[in-house]
C-alpha cells in the first residue's frame, strides 16, 4: 500500500504497513453496510465535540459533509454512526476522570 516493506528508521515492518493490512482484514470480516459505518466514523473522528465536562460527540454537519466526500448515505449510516459514537464517548470520558 505504502510502496515500503520496511520502515526507513528501524528497518523493520513499516508500522502504517502493519496497521493497514490489520484495517483491512477487521473490515473483510463486516457486512458492506457495517464496513461503510465504520470508514465514515473513522474518517470523522476529529470532528469533536467538546465540554467542560468532557466529550459531547462528533459533529454530524461535518459527518454529513464526511459522508458526501466519500460517496456515502449519509442518512442511511446516522444509526450505525451514533452506535459507534456512544461507545466512544464513552470510553473517552472515562478515560479523562
Amino acid at each position: 500500500m505504502y510502496g515500503r516493506e520496511c520502515c526507513r528508521f528501524t528497518g523493520e515492518r513499516c508500522k502504517k504497513e502493519i496497521i493497514a493490512a490489520a484495517n483491512a482484514a477487521s473490515r473483510a470480516t463486516l457486512s458492506p453496510l457495517a464496513a461503510d459505518a465504520m470508514l465514515l466514523f473513522e474518517t470523522s473522528r476529529t470532528q469533536l465535540i467538546v465540554s467542560f465536562g468532557g466529550v459531547v460527540g462528533i459533529n454530524y454537519l461535518a459527518v454529513d459533509r464526511v459522508a458526501t466526500a466519500l460517496g456515502l448515505d449519509f442518512d442511511e449510516l446516522l444509526p450505525h454512526v451514533r452506535i459507534l459514537e456512544a461507545a466512544w464517548v464513552e470510553r473517552l470520558n472515562s478515560k479523562e476522570k
